[in-house]
C-alpha cells in the first residue's frame, strides 16, 4: 500500500471499568479522563493522551446500558482478566485506504459509521476491522475522525508512552501485512501473539498487561 497510517490508539479492555481504572491510577499516577458510552454496544470508556496524537482508551461494560443484543466487542464478555487486545491505525482516507486493499490480505470489513457522546460534545468517525482472524489483535483495526476532534488532543489525563510493539511467533510475515497497510510499528518474537505496551507516569513505569480470554 502507498499511503501510510499513524497510531491512533491503543485498546486496554475490562470487564470492570472503575476498577481496572483505579488501577491505573495507582500504578501510573494519572486518572483516566471521561470518554461517554458506545450507545446500544454496552460499553464505555475512559482516556489517556499518549502524546504524538495517540491515546490509551479503556473499555468496559457500561452499567447504564441495559444488556447488548451481540457480544460486547474486543472480547470484553469472555475476558478473565483486563489487559490490551488491539491497537487502532489513523487514516484521513478510508475510502483509499480499502480500494488500494482491494483483493490483497489483511482482508477488512466494509466501514461503519459510528458516533458517541463525550464531555466536550459528539464524536463521530468511521471503522473497519480486520476480516480474519486476528489473535492478540496484532493487526491493527482502521479509523478514521473526518472532521471531528481528535480524543487525543480532548482529554487532560497524559502518560508517556516509552514502547508500543506488537509480538507475534512469525515477525517477517507480519512485517510484510504491515508493509502492505502502510503501518510502522516495532515488531519482536514472541510465542504468544498480542501487543507490547510500556508507559510512564508521575509514579513510574508501568508495562500494560495483556488481556485474557477464558
Amino acid at each position: 500500500m502507498k499511503s501510510s497510517l499513524e497510531l491512533d490508539h491503543i485498546v486496554l479492555a475490562t470487564r470492570d471499568l472503575e476498577r481496572t481504572s483505579a488501577w491505573l491510577s495507582d500504578v501510573a499516577g494519572v486518572v483516566p479522563g471521561p470518554g461517554g458510552p458506545h450507545v446500544d454496544r454496552g460499553t464505555r470508556n475512559q482516556l489517556v493522551a499518549l502524546g504524538s496524537g495517540a491515546y490509551l482508551e479503556l473499555i468496559g461494560p457500561d452499567p447504564a446500558q441495559s444488556e447488548p443484543t451481540a457480544p460486547r466487542p474486543f472480547g470484553i464478555d469472555a475476558l478473565t482478566s483486563p489487559g490490551v487486545v488491539a491497537w487502532c491505525a489513523r487514516t484521513t482516507d478510508m475510502a483509499g485506504f480499502l480500494d488500494a486493499l482491494a483483493g490483497e490480505e489483511p482482508h477488512y470489513t466494509p466501514p461503519v459509521a459510528m458516533s458517541r457522546q463525550a464531555p466536550g460534545g459528539l464524536l463521530s468517525w468511521t471503522l473497519t476491522l480486520p476480516a480474519t482472524d486476528n489473535p492478540g489483535g496484532v493487526v491493527p483495526f482502521v479509523i478514521d475522525w473526518g472532521d471531528t476532534p481528535h480524543p487525543a488532543d480532548t482529554t487532560e489525563a497524559a502518560l508517556s508512552l516509552l514502547d508500543v510493539a506488537v509480538v507475534h511467533p512469525d515477525p517477517p510475515a507480519l512485517a510484510a501485512t504491515f508493509e502492505r497497510l502502510g503501518v510502522s510499528i516495532d515488531l519482536v518474537a514472541g510465542r504468544w501473539p498480542g501487543v507490547r505496551v510500556i508507559v510512564r507516569g508521575p509514579a513510574g513505569e508501568v508495562v500494560l498487561p495483556r488481556g485474557r480470554v477464558g
